[in-house]
């Protein structure tokens, strides 16, 4: 890998894996997510994740998505930073009454955010979201 691609973990980088499951009383669902936080340059923060799920009903119905997902994070001075996120999500429904149903989304996000200050008085933020889906 060539050296201004390679990425050294941090004491801030973060990796979380959860799981779930789902129980009602037509359904069983579960869920696995990854989320990752990595300070790869200085300033820019990358944060991948993905996200699993899974869920059959009573009816013989079974439903999938997953969904992987990209947020870049950009500091520009300490009180404010540039985010832009973008999301993919990919569905598949089969079972006696619908035969491979597919549904694909994309969604895209932009936000300037201003972040909190510690001082006297407390602590601000604002943001200003400009989102899309295509």
């Amino acid at each position: 890998m060539p050296r201004h691609l390679h990425h050294r973990c941090t004491r801030r980088d973060t990796h979380v894996v959860i799981g779930n499951f789902v129980n009602g009383a037509t359904f069983q669902g579960k869920r696995l997510s990854y989320n990752n936080a990595s300070l790869v340059f200085g300033t820019w923060q990358l944060e991948p994740s993905l996200k699993l799920y899974r869920q059959s009903d009573n009816t013989g119905a079974t439903r999938s998505r997953w969904a992987p997902g990209l947020r870049l994070n950009w500091r520009v001075v300490p009180q404010a930073a540039l985010e832009s996120e973008v999301n993919v999500e990919k569905s598949k429904t089969s079972g006696p009454q619908c035969i491979g149903s597919s549904r694909r989304s994309c969604f895209l996000r932009r936000r300037l955010r201003r972040l909190p200050v510690p001082g006297p008085g407390g602590a601000f933020a604002r943001q200003f979201d400009f989102d899309q889906q295509p």
